[in-house]
Protein backbone atom coordinates (compact mmCIF):
# COMPACT_ATOMS: atom_id res chain seq x y z
CA UNK A 1 0.00 0.00 0.00
CA UNK A 2 0.94 3.70 -0.91
CA UNK A 3 0.54 6.22 1.40
CA UNK A 4 -1.54 9.52 -0.14
CA UNK A 5 0.65 12.14 -1.58
CA UNK A 6 0.07 14.32 1.90
CA UNK A 7 0.46 11.54 4.20
CA UNK A 8 3.68 10.30 2.89
CA UNK A 9 4.75 14.45 2.81
CA UNK A 10 3.83 14.63 6.61
CA UNK A 11 5.09 11.18 7.74
CA UNK A 12 8.58 11.53 6.03
CA UNK A 13 9.10 15.17 7.68
CA UNK A 14 8.10 13.94 10.88
CA UNK A 15 10.81 13.50 14.04
CA UNK A 16 8.96 11.05 16.38
CA UNK A 17 6.39 8.65 16.08
CA UNK A 18 4.83 6.12 18.97
CA UNK A 19 4.98 2.54 17.94
CA UNK A 20 2.89 0.05 19.61
CA UNK A 21 3.65 -3.82 19.08
CA UNK A 22 2.16 -6.57 21.25
CA UNK A 23 3.74 -8.39 24.05
CA UNK A 24 3.85 -12.22 24.07
CA UNK A 25 1.11 -12.23 26.54
CA UNK A 26 -1.36 -10.10 24.54
CA UNK A 27 -0.78 -6.39 26.14
CA UNK A 28 0.37 -3.64 24.46
CA UNK A 29 4.01 -1.93 23.99
CA UNK A 30 3.91 1.67 23.08
CA UNK A 31 7.20 3.73 22.61
CA UNK A 32 8.81 6.12 20.60
CA UNK A 33 10.40 5.88 17.71
CA UNK A 34 12.29 8.12 15.45
CA UNK A 35 11.78 6.46 11.92
CA UNK A 36 12.57 7.29 8.34
CA UNK A 37 10.64 6.83 5.10
CA UNK A 38 12.23 4.82 2.23
CA UNK A 39 10.75 3.79 -0.43
CA UNK A 40 7.43 3.16 0.25
CA UNK A 41 8.33 1.89 4.01
CA UNK A 42 9.24 2.47 7.36
CA UNK A 43 12.51 2.13 9.24
CA UNK A 44 13.54 2.54 12.73
CA UNK A 45 16.95 1.71 14.45
CA UNK A 46 16.85 0.01 17.76
CA UNK A 47 18.81 -2.21 20.18
CA UNK A 48 17.26 -6.07 19.91
CA UNK A 49 15.25 -5.16 22.80
CA UNK A 50 11.51 -5.57 24.06
CA UNK A 51 9.70 -3.57 20.85
CA UNK A 52 12.40 -6.38 18.52
CA UNK A 53 11.43 -8.90 20.73
CA UNK A 54 7.84 -8.92 19.98
CA UNK A 55 8.10 -7.99 16.39
CA UNK A 56 9.74 -11.41 15.69
CA UNK A 57 7.25 -12.91 17.87
CA UNK A 58 4.05 -11.18 16.13
CA UNK A 59 5.06 -8.58 13.24
CA UNK A 60 1.74 -6.98 13.27
CA UNK A 61 2.38 -3.03 14.32
CA UNK A 62 1.41 0.35 14.21
CA UNK A 63 3.13 3.82 14.09
CA UNK A 64 0.67 7.19 15.19
CA UNK A 65 2.63 10.43 13.82
CA UNK A 66 0.42 13.62 15.36
CA UNK A 67 0.90 17.33 15.27
CA UNK A 68 -1.07 19.39 18.44
CA UNK A 69 -1.85 22.56 18.29
CA UNK A 70 -4.48 24.28 20.46
CA UNK A 71 -6.47 24.65 16.71
CA UNK A 72 -7.91 21.62 17.29
CA UNK A 73 -9.46 22.20 13.26
CA UNK A 74 -5.65 22.20 12.75
CA UNK A 75 -4.45 19.18 14.20
CA UNK A 76 -3.14 16.48 12.12
CA UNK A 77 -2.60 12.79 12.55
CA UNK A 78 -1.44 9.77 10.38
CA UNK A 79 -1.91 5.87 11.76
CA UNK A 80 0.01 3.38 9.93
CA UNK A 81 -1.03 -0.35 10.64
CA UNK A 82 2.22 -2.38 9.15
CA UNK A 83 4.07 -6.06 9.91
CA UNK A 84 7.76 -5.95 10.44
CA UNK A 85 9.12 -7.54 7.40
CA UNK A 86 12.58 -7.90 7.32
CA UNK A 87 15.57 -7.42 10.28
CA UNK A 88 18.97 -6.16 8.87
CA UNK A 89 21.53 -6.68 10.94
CA UNK A 90 24.76 -6.06 7.89
CA UNK A 91 25.30 -5.68 4.92
CA UNK A 92 24.74 -3.10 2.26
CA UNK A 93 21.59 -2.06 2.65
CA UNK A 94 22.02 -1.56 6.34
CA UNK A 95 24.36 0.98 5.99
CA UNK A 96 22.80 2.47 3.35
CA UNK A 97 19.44 2.82 5.70
CA UNK A 98 21.91 4.12 8.38
CA UNK A 99 23.23 6.84 5.98
CA UNK A 100 19.52 7.79 5.41
CA UNK A 101 19.32 7.77 9.57
CA UNK A 102 22.38 9.91 10.53
CA UNK A 103 21.24 12.46 7.44
CA UNK A 104 17.39 12.96 9.18
CA UNK A 105 19.20 12.71 12.77
CA UNK A 106 22.01 14.75 13.64
CA UNK A 107 22.28 12.88 16.92
CA UNK A 108 22.26 9.72 15.76
CA UNK A 109 26.15 9.35 14.78
CA UNK A 110 26.77 9.88 18.51
CA UNK A 111 24.24 9.03 20.57
CA UNK A 112 24.38 5.97 22.16
CA UNK A 113 27.36 5.06 20.16
CA UNK A 114 25.39 5.39 16.89
CA UNK A 115 24.15 2.63 14.34
CA UNK A 116 26.30 -0.23 14.28
CA UNK A 117 26.36 -3.74 12.80
CA UNK A 118 27.51 -5.35 15.39
CA UNK A 119 24.64 -3.97 18.58
CA UNK A 120 21.72 -2.17 15.98
CA UNK A 121 18.68 -3.75 14.37
CA UNK A 122 16.91 -1.52 11.53
CA UNK A 123 13.41 -2.58 11.50
CA UNK A 124 11.57 -2.58 8.33
CA UNK A 125 7.92 -2.06 8.56
CA UNK A 126 5.89 -2.19 5.48
CA UNK A 127 2.80 -0.22 5.39
CA UNK A 128 -0.69 -2.47 5.18
CA UNK A 129 -3.29 0.45 5.78
CA UNK A 130 -2.62 4.03 6.72
CA UNK A 131 -5.66 6.59 8.53
CA UNK A 132 -5.30 10.24 8.58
Amino acid sequence: MRLKKKEHEFVYWQRVARFATMRPDGTPHNIPICPILEDGKLYFASEDNRKVKNLRAEPRCSVVFDEYTELWEELTQVMIEGRATRFLTKGAEFRKLRKAFYEKYMQYPTAGGGINEDDTVIVEVTIDRAVS
